[in-house]
């Protein structure tokens, strides 16, 4: 992976250009309130960003593009009420 975050809590990714990896940004397991902001994030051999068993994650304003698979995938998040995604642009 380009970034992994695990069991994290107020945590902040930001301004980041993650490329050429297996998966970009990977949030997984107990991760809470975390802020991803104005990454770009391409050319991935999997996807671009992985959301797994996480809550209270805002994402905005990335560039989310050219991954293999797809660009954001939100997999077992305790609450998609909790995801927030605003003004990202994904193709």
């Amino acid at each position: 992976s380009g970034i992994r975050i695990y069991n994290s809590y107020n945590g902040i990714v930001r301004n980041n250009t993650i490329y050429n990896c297996y998966f970009g940004l990977d949030i997984e397991i107990g991760c809470n309130n975390i802020l991803v902001e104005k990454n770009n994030i391409l050319n991935q051999t999997q996807d671009g960003l992985v959301l797994y068993s996480s809550s209270n994650v805002k994402i905005q304003y990335n560039k989310i593009w050219n991954n293999t698979r797809y660009g954001l995938v939100p997999q077992s998040v305790m609450s998609e009420d909790n995801i927030i995604q605003y003004n990202n642009t994904l193709f």
